[in-house]
């Protein structure tokens, strides 16, 4: 492999941009499947911002010299690696840290507080992330395997187990509400626009302004009716001392209205 290698006790640090850089996954979670296939291998941080990935274990003294030659066919790319579902899903284009914990390998770093106790802990729980903490918190909350769960100030998830439950069955359900493509940008999901009420208004405000002239009160009634949440927004900016789009909206309307023209309104919201 070309790159830069730094050792140190119990840590191997990599440098290599395009094999760690911002660009496609495959190549990183083959060579954390590589990595990960050495079970003295504890933990992998990429981090595509510096193009390295720091890869810490821990090896017997005795193991240390076979172990740091099967690292290195590792990193080279001469060994077997595990299956790529024994790897879970991580935006490759962020800084990730895996870590192995009992048989699993995951992107949250898992805490054995007791017996049936454990402590989930993610960067993306700190801060503005508390949110996903607790979104984790009230998924796991209603497992069978989980008798009480919380959120500490921290943002760290913390679960009492049942007896019997399956740790790593929790910790794999958790690891499914972690965003793991953030990094990706997939189209936005746009809501089909209802043209109903424009259409309805339309019709009427121009049957009153050119047919029949009586059919007027009627048309405004409509229109307002249908303008009822424009209003309430002008109503709430008003409060706060504000002006924007709904209350020049309010305004136009309440004006057509009073001068017995509605139609303007109308044509403005009218496809």
């Amino acid at each position: 492999m070309n790159g830069n290698i730094k050792l140190g006790p119990n840590w191997l640090r990599v440098e290599n941009r395009t094999l760690f850089g911002e660009g496609p996954s495959s190549t990183k979670r083959r060579f954390a499947r590589r990595v990960f296939a050495l079970q003295e291998v504890e933990s992998l941080t990429i981090d595509p911002a510096s193009g390295s990935a720091l890869i810490r274990y821990r090896a017997e003294d005795e193991d240390a010299e076979t172990f740091g030659e099967r690292l290195a066919d590792a990193v080279g790319g001469t060994c077997i690696g595990l299956d790529d579902s024994a790897l879970p899903a991580w935006p490759t284009d962020e800084r990730t840290e895996l870590r192995r914990w009992s048989g699993l390998i995951s992107c949250l770093q898992v805490i054995q507080k007791g017996p049936r106790e454990i402590e989930l802990r993610h960067p993306g729980f700190a801060g503005q992330g508390q949110r996903l903490a607790r979104r984790i918190k009230e998924k796991l909350e209603c497992e069978d395997g989980v008798e009480r769960a919380s959120v500490s100030i921290k943002g760290h998830v913390r679960l009492r187990l049942a007896a019997g439950a399956d740790p790593e069955d929790l910790v794999k359900r958790a690891e499914q509400s972690l965003p793991a493509a953030r990094g990706q940008h997939p189209l936005p999901a746009y809501r089909r626009v209802e043209f109903g009420a424009a259409n309805l208004n339309m019709g009427l405000c121009a049957a009153g302004q050119f047919m029949f002239p009586a059919m007027i009160p009627l048309a405004s009634g409509v229109l307002l009716a249908t303008r009822l949440g424009t209003f309430r927004e002008a109503g709430k900016q008003l409060a706060l001392g504000r002006l924007g789009g709904p209350s020049f909206q309010t305004v136009v309307v309440a004006c057509s209205v009073a001068t017995g023209a509605p139609l303007a309104p109308a044509l403005g919201e009218w496809p």
